[in-house]
């Protein structure tokens, strides 16, 4: 009886890890397949990717979680602002084109 318990544990415990595996490979897929369609836009600077447009007083685009600096060309608000102001955009460490420190978790 303790072995047929054992062994449903272990099962369990390698399709868990199985699945786990799997949805890690499949979310790198994805990540690099949306890098290749969005190739970076500007430069980079320690890591960093960003953009910079216009002439004037400086404003610096940050974005949110789960974001990255292409939302803020793709909805317009860079072209508009560097009508006015000298607007550098960046994708945060890990986000977009940005890397990721490898000291830390995300």
């Amino acid at each position: 009886m303790q072995v047929a318990k054992r062994e449903r544990v272990n099962r369990s415990h390698l399709l868990i890890a199985g699945t786990a595996l799997g949805a890690t490979l499949f979310a790198n897929v994805m990540a690099r397949r949306a890098q290749l369609a969005h190739p970076p836009l500007g430069s980079f600077v320690h890591g960093l990717h960003f953009i910079e447009r216009g002439f004037g007083e400086p404003v610096v685009l940050l974005h949110g979680l789960g974001s990255m600096l292409q939302d803020f060309t793709l909805s317009g608000l860079v072209t508009r602002a560097s009508r006015e102001f000298h607007v550098f955009a960046f994708d945060r460490p890990g986000y977009g084109h940005s890397a990721r420190p490898r000291s830390r978790a995300r």
